[in-house]
Parts: structure tokens; C-alpha cells; sequence
């Protein structure tokens, strides 16, 4: 900048003007460059608290009310077709409980059972959002598809729009689940990531099952006792709700 400045002196009026408004330009570009840097900064703590948070949170051992609720497996592209008339169809699916304090967002859920997307509206409000993703990939009834694996799993989520800051993965009852987080500055929200491969037992209802947590950015970022506190108990019950899936079954379904 000083070089330029210097130059700027022994040239031409306009050339000097021209210097002058690069300069700003350049101002303004290093600015907007320390302001990202900043967020950037700021995101990558904030990330790595709730990381903690999330790892030494134990799962909740409250006798709580529940209720029973499914979420269908992903099909990897197979339909079993039942019957002679071909209007059923046989679909997996996995049973849950979830507090009845949870009630359903209906403006955020695509199917009840598919893709769902619960609310928990209390002074911070949690949003809890599940469904599940194949573990396939290419055609199976082509014989063209490959099994993916938990090294595969953060593709399989970032393809699904899921882009983490920071991951690591933890045992929950036994299971191992990937937490990804992530910081969405325009929206103050952040979202907590709870994904598991189911292992390969040569189902082609086999899914990778996810769950997030959506909630607000600044009581939690200020440190906000309560606020912290209030979300411990929620990563606390998400834990619990996740150890409950059952094993996957089965139900027959029309063809729509």
C-alpha cells in the first residue's frame, strides 16, 4: 500500500486518481477478508464447544412419557411388489420413541414417516429433523451397485447438502454415530448431526439413519448459562431417542 502511495505522488493526476480508487478497493477487499476470517474463527470455537458438548453429554435417564412413531428405511432403489395386481408394495421401516413434549412441524416435514421434522418449543426452541439414506450406490437391480461403507459416510451426507465444520464420532449405546456440525451465520442457527451406518447383513433395506438438531446460534455462542444448559438436556434426550430404534420390519403399503 505505502508503494503504491509513493508512485502515486510522481505520476499523472489521473493515473494518481486511479491508483487511489484501487487502493480503496483494496481497503475495502482486506476488510471484508477480516471480517470472514473472523467468522470463520468465531464458527470453528463455537464448533468445537458444541462438539464437547455433545461428547460429554451422557444419554438422558429420565422416565419421561413417550410416544411410538416409525420412520421408513431407504429402499437402495428396490420395491417388492406384492400380490398378482402389483398395487403394494413391501417397505422397511424402524419403530422410535420420542417425548410427547415433541409435537410435529407440519411446514417442515415432508412425510410423517419419510422425512420429519420435530419441535420442542420451549423458551429456546429445538428442532429435530430425521429420515434415513441408502447405502447403496448404483443400480442393484443391474447389478451395477456398490455398498458403501462408514468411510464413505461424510460423502454420502455432503452430497445430501449436510457440510460439516467439525466431526468426530462417538458410541451411543453400543452404536457408533458420526456428530457433524455445522454454523449457518445468516440464519443464527446452528446444526448438530447424528448419522449411523447400519452394518452390511445383505438387506437392501440397510440405511444410514439421520438425525438433526436445529436450534439458535447466539445464547448458546454468549455462553448463555441457561441457555447451555438447555441444550445439554436436549443433545441428552436426542442420545436417548436414538438408542430406541428397533430393529428394522416390515409393512405393505398401496402404491400411490
Amino acid at each position: 500500500m505505502k508503494i503504491k502511495r509513493y508512485l502515486g505522488m510522481i505520476l499523472v493526476i489521473g493515473v494518481f486518481a486511479l491508483a487511489g480508487c484501487q487502493s480503496k478497493e483494496e481497503v475495502n477487499q482486506t476488510k471484508k477478508e477480516s471480517v470472514v476470517s473472523s467468522e470463520v474463527e468465531n464458527d470453528n470455537v463455537l464448533a468445537s464447544k458444541l462438539l464437547k458438548l455433545v461428547k460429554e453429554t451422557p444419554s438422558s435417564e429420565k422416565n419421561t412419557s413417550t410416544k411410538k412413531e416409525k420412520l421408513r428405511t431407504s429402499s437402495n432403489g428396490v420395491e417388492k411388489y406384492v400380490g398378482m395386481s402389483g398395487d403394494e408394495i413391501e417397505v422397511g421401516y424402524k419403530e422410535y420413541e420420542i417425548p410427547e413434549s415433541w409435537t410435529l412441524d407440519n411446514s417442515r416435514t415432508v412425510l410423517e414417516d419419510v422425512d420429519v421434522v420435530w419441535q420442542n418449543m420451549t423458551k429456546y426452541p429445538y428442532y429435530y429433523q430425521m429420515y434415513m439414506l441408502p447405502t447403496y450406490k448404483g443400480s442393484i437391480a443391474n447389478l451395477e451397485a456398490k455398498r458403501l461403507t462408514e468411510n464413505d459416510l461424510e460423502t454420502i451426507l455432503k452430497e445430501d447438502k449436510l457440510d460439516f465444520i467439525k466431526t468426530e464420532k462417538i458410541e451411543i449405546d453400543g452404536l457408533t454415530w458420526l456428530i457433524g456440525i455445522e454454523i449457518h451465520e445468516a440464519d443464527g442457527a446452528c446444526r448438530i448431526s447424528f448419522s449411523h451406518m447400519e452394518e452390511a447383513k445383505g438387506s437392501f433395506s440397510e440405511s444410514v439413519i439421520v438425525s438433526n438438531l436445529v436450534f439458535g446460534m447466539e445464547p448458546v455462542r454468549d455462553d448463555e448459562k441457561e441457555a447451555i444448559k438447555s441444550l445439554e438436556e436436549q443433545i441428552s434426550i436426542q442420545k436417548k431417542v436414538l438408542s430406541s430404534f428397533s430393529e428394522t420390519k416390515t409393512e405393505t403399503i398401496s402404491v400411490e
